[in-house]
């Protein structure tokens, strides 16, 4: 942490996205964490880093910050636009897979249907996954 208390905001932005890139995240986060200044490429970073860990509703709220401090940046328009296309395709696949299971057989059409959505956006907001991994 001292190694980066010596460089300023700036390059400590540039050495996390070189560690997100090389997916080097806990690193990433401690640079980032280091970082002062609220600015709109903190937040796209810290995006970027979030999507990484497929933290994806942390990921959205990054990069809407990001967008709102610097609304002209083009990068993070286009990074959240992905990360929502992103989102909508595996929403459709888990969907697919679901119905293709015959998910919960005890259950009515209505129910199977709302159980389904349920289960899938609990999916996309990582929460299933949280819980698998000890919520870490």
């Amino acid at each position: 942490m001292e190694e980066n208390e010596s460089l300023t905001d700036g390059q400590k932005l540039e050495k996390a996205e070189r560690m997100i890139e090389r997916k080097d995240l806990e690193e990433a986060q401690k640079v980032l964490d280091a970082v002062k200044e609220k600015s709109g490429r903190k937040y796209y970073l810290q995006g970027k880093l979030f999507q990484n860990k497929k933290w994806t509703n942390e990921a959205r709220k990054m990069f809407k910050y990001a967008i709102q401090s610097e609304p002209e940046n083009e990068d993070y328009k286009k990074a959240l636009e992905e990360l929502e296309t992103l989102v909508e395709q595996e929403k459709s696949r888990l969907y697919k897979n679901k119905k293709q299971i015959g998910f919960m057989p005890n259950l009515s059409d209505d129910e199977k249907e709302w159980c389904g959505e349920c289960c899938c956006e609990m999916c996309m907001l990582g929460i299933c996954e949280a819980i698998c991994n000890g919520g870490s």
